[in-house]
């Protein structure tokens, strides 16, 4: 089953499941992509028909965030003083991707940085190149992460860590990531893709149990 969106493409064979970001260089996450990562997430992943779901990208980048104008101007309309709601129906897509039983995996190379890095974090085990950069650059536009990337950094890294990750905005490059517990293998990027889905096939817990490890 292959399914193709103007942002993302979905695919489940042989019990591995697949979503790939698909606007290349960048793979920017534009509205609309969050709008079809709802999608594919309510009407497919939320389903579980699949072993093990493994989110990688097309091209350099794994992605380079949120488009930053579309984002600023959500926060600058809303008038509630609250998370606007758009804001919110994206938080569904990441509340589904944790909330599933299945393991999750991500294949990361080049930029993930922003609403990209808090995507990679809900995967259980990340695969990276050697050139992965990970960020969280909201505070240059003082703003703070807002699909639950914090709290899920606090639980991979410890607190100082992860509070001089987000205050800072800094690179973290993969030697770095692997040190702070952030990513678990660094992968040649002609073989990310290869080494995910043999990883994904040879592990037999479910994400109770891998989560109890922790």
């Amino acid at each position: 089953m292959i399914m193709n969106y103007n942002t993302i493409k979905y695919n489940v064979n042989e019990g591995i499941a697949t979503l790939t970001l698909n606007q290349p260089p960048e793979n920017i996450m534009s509205l609309l992509f969050f709008e079809e990562l709802l999608n594919v997430c309510t009407t497919e992943i939320k389903k579980e028909n699949f072993q093990a779901l493994i989110i990688s990208s097309e091209g350099r980048h794994f992605s380079s965030g949120a488009n930053i104008n579309e984002l600023v101007r959500i926060i600058q309309q809303d008038t509630t003083n609250q998370i606007p709601e758009k804001l919110m129906t994206n938080l569904q897509s990441f509340q589904i991707l944790n909330q599933i039983n299945k393991p999750v995996f991500a294949a990361i190379s080049g930029m993930c940085i922003g609403s990209a890095f808090e995507l990679a974090l809900c995967a259980d085990y990340r695969l990276i190149t050697k050139n992965a950069l990970f960020a969280f650059p909201e505070v240059s536009f003082a703003l703070m992460p807002g699909l639950g990337g914090v709290s899920m950094l606090r639980h991979i890294a410890d607190f100082a860590n992860a509070l001089e990750i987000v205050i800072s905005g800094r690179f973290i490059n993969s030697e770095e990531a692997i040190n702070l517990g952030l990513a678990n293998r660094i992968v040649e990027k002609k073989y990310i893709t290869k080494v995910s889905i043999e990883v994904a096939k040879s592990l037999k817990l479910n994400r109770y149990l891998i989560r109890s490890l922790s």
